[in-house]
């Protein structure tokens, strides 16, 4: 059996921007093959607020750490390393 896999996306995947777009397609894509979680982080991204950044921290520590993650782009250049380590 193939290892699940979690994608992060803040707010909603379903908006029709572009970037959004991409991620709905990507995550509909890659979950007709493999298993994916989808976790729905915080929208305040990319300048998360620190109630954000707390939600994030915790929804992303809560991955269990041999589980292989696909973040948003939006999130991973907001976020401290610290945050992203656990």
């Amino acid at each position: 059996m193939t290892r699940p896999m979690t994608f992060a996306i803040p707010g909603d995947h379903r908006q029709k921007t572009g970037g959004f777009l991409y991620e709905a397609r990507l995550l509909d894509e890659l979950s007709a093959r493999h298993p994916v979680e989808h976790i729905r982080l915080p929208a305040g991204f990319p300048a998360p607020s620190s109630a954000d950044t707390a939600e994030t921290a915790r929804l992303l520590g809560a991955i269990p750490s041999d589980r292989p993650l696909l973040l948003d782009g939006l999130v991973f250049g907001a976020l401290d390393t610290d945050v992203l380590t656990g």
